[in-house]
């Protein structure tokens, strides 16, 4: 690192430039204005690790910026850049879902050298109440990564407008921001990334030395967001396209990642209020009955609230979701745009809920009958006559949730529910006629081609996604047959446990397809044209933290991570 490329700038209102400070390896202090900045330095492993922090007697804000000269070329997370842009990662408003803003979901910069970058990120938004901002200046060489907000306008017409944002100091009031700058040899964006995650995982992580885990742990880590609603103090954003919101089901899989004590505060998000619609009130449940066999306290009176919702939706042991207040028939479950009956019952909530009412019975909030006929329900579903557990009693097609409650119930009490047999049958069925070259369709017709578009609507309703031509619905994009990465792993884990001796080859393809599309996972691939959608969406994490614990369990070997960390050594 040349010390001339780098300073360190403290900004106050008004965008003054307080003072600037040298950055180089060691520690440093300077004063102006009533505010001290202490600089301190330590090495982690080629990672230089820097902590600023300000301070005041007396009331006053400001924040930093880490600032880059001498940078002919640059490069954020996404890519070149060609123009002046500010790259944010949040629009301060938990309600705003599209983002009209320029985002990048991990706080860095890169300037090229003549062997590859050198790269600067900031900690996680969490820890600069979600204000970190990345400005990229072309014309004058420099970029600077920020703990705070200019308001400067976004690169383009009708973007979010952003108010300055200063951290306020005084008294025992500090303002810190820790930032990373190492060296990369990358030849690619691709390679770039991974070594982003890398020194991410390194310095806040556990320093695992595996690249995987460094993707997992890192695009998690990298979506942690103040919670400004003030539910808890931290909370978990599913991708950096969802905002400042942290989502119930992503959340619950996301925090398999996550350190302990964050996963708690996560936790704490889902009040039975919250956890109303679709399956959320079973997520409830079973992230409760999580926390409580790990010798944790959930809130008992949220656990009975949603245990009480539960039971208003269940008829005869089968679950069936009720319509959410805007009278929608689709959004019962994951699987947002189909379009549900009231009497339906969709085999992977009914998988869920024997799952959740197993934990309900483990908490003495449910009798053991009602798990039981909860999971008899579940086996149930099975149609001998086609070989596959269908989307629903109602939807007679193909699908890869159906296992998802069968394998939570492993994770959560050691056992399966369904038989062996017909885990096999299905599993089998769907990889034959489902499995494109771009993963498995997540949901497709009896003969594995794709649905007709009603087959996701009901008489009398269809949702807008399918006929408005504004969406541009087609087969193979999004629940219409694409291959999403958290379902198809589920899937084939779920085969693992019953004996498809394939299933384990198959979550290494499937891994791979994602890693070599981008070298982090995606929310889904459309199967029709191969594009990748949502890229380090944070669910996709739960996989490494299960496949780990069925290692630590005897039911899987360590192959599966040995030989995509092999591949992504390989990446240059």
């Amino acid at each position: 690192m040349n010390p001339n490329n780098w300073s360190l700038a403290v900004y106050t209102p008004g965008e003054k430039e307080l003072l600037s400070m040298p950055v180089s390896s060691g520690n440093a202090v300077a004063e102006a204005n009533g505010i001290r900045v202490t600089l301190s330095f330590r090495q982690v492993g080629d990672i230089a690790f820097y902590e600023a922090s300000a301070a005041s007697d007396n009331d006053a804000s400001c924040y930093f910026s880490l600032v880059r000269k001498n940078a002919e070329e640059m490069l954020s997370f996404n890519g070149p850049i060609e123009e002046r842009d500010v790259y944010r990662q949040s629009p301060h408003d938990p309600k705003q879902y599209h983002l009209r803003m320029l985002k990048q979901a991990v706080p860095m910069g890169a300037a090229k050298t003549e062997d590859g970058y050198e790269v600067a990120l900031s900690d996680a938004p969490y820890f600069s109440d979600n204000y970190t901002t990345q400005e990229f200046i072309p014309a004058e060489k420099t970029f600077l990564i920020s703990s705070g907000d200019s308001g400067r306008k976004p690169g383009y017409e009708g973007g979010l407008d952003f108010l300055p944002y200063y951290h306020s100091v005084g008294g025992e009031k500090t303002h810190t921001f820790r930032f990373l700058i190492f060296s990369s040899r990358a030849k690619s964006l691709a390679r770039l990334r991974l070594d982003v995650f890398s020194a991410i995982e390194q310095c806040f992580g556990e320093g695992s030395g595996s690249p995987y885990h460094a993707i997992c742990f890192s695009t998690n880590y990298m979506h942690l967001r103040k919670n400004e609603t003030g539910t808890s103090d931290v909370w978990v954003v599913a991708g950096i396209e969802y905002g400042n919101t942290q989502y119930i089901r992503d959340s619950f899989w996301q925090s398999m990642i996550l350190p302990a004590d964050i996963a708690a505060e996560c936790n704490r998000v889902l009040t039975a209020e919250r956890c109303v619609n679709a399956e959320n009130p079973l997520i409830l449940l079973l992230w409760a009955y999580r926390v409580y066999k790990t010798g944790g306290t959930p809130r008992m009176d949220d656990v009975k609230k949603s245990l009480e919702r539960i039971r208003m939706c269940t008829t005869d042991g089968c679950f069936h979701p009720k319509v959410d207040a805007h009278g929608r028939h689709d959004f019962r479950s994951w699987f947002d745009l189909c379009a549900h009956t009231d009497t339906d019952a969709i085999t992977y909530n009914q998988g869920l809920y024997a799952t959740a009412m197993h934990g309900a019975y483990e908490m003495g909030l449910a009798s053991k009958e009602e798990y039981e006929l909860a999971a008899e329900r579940y086996r149930g579903m099975f149609i001998k006559d086609l070989g596959i557990y269908p989307v629903s009693r109602e939807k007679i097609g193909l699908c890869v949730d159906a296992l998802i409650g069968d394998l939570l119930h492993h994770l959560l009490f050691g056992s399966t529910i369904l038989p062996d047999a017909d885990v096999l049958s299905h599993y089998r069925t769907v990889c034959e006629r489902c499995t494109t070259k771009y993963g498995v369709k997540v949901c497709a017709a009896l003969d594995g081609s794709y649905n007709d578009a009603s087959f996701f609507g009901i008489p009398g309703y269809l949702a807008d996604y399918f006929t408005d031509p504004k969406y541009a619905a087609r087969p193979g994009h999004y629940i219409w047959g694409s291959s999403y990465f958290i379902y198809e792993m589920l899937f084939h884990i779920a085969a693992h446990l019953h004996g498809a001796e394939e299933a384990e080859q198959n979550v290494i393809n499937r891994t791979m397809l994602d890693l070599s599309l981008g070298s982090t996972y995606f929310e889904h691939i459309d199967t029709d044209i191969g594009k990748p959608n949502k890229a380090n969406q944070g669910w996709n994490a739960a996989i490494y933290a299960i496949w780990q614990q069925l290692i630590d369990e005897g039911h899987a070997t360590d192959r599966y991570f040995r030989e995509v960390d092999q591949y992504l050594n390989t990446v240059e």
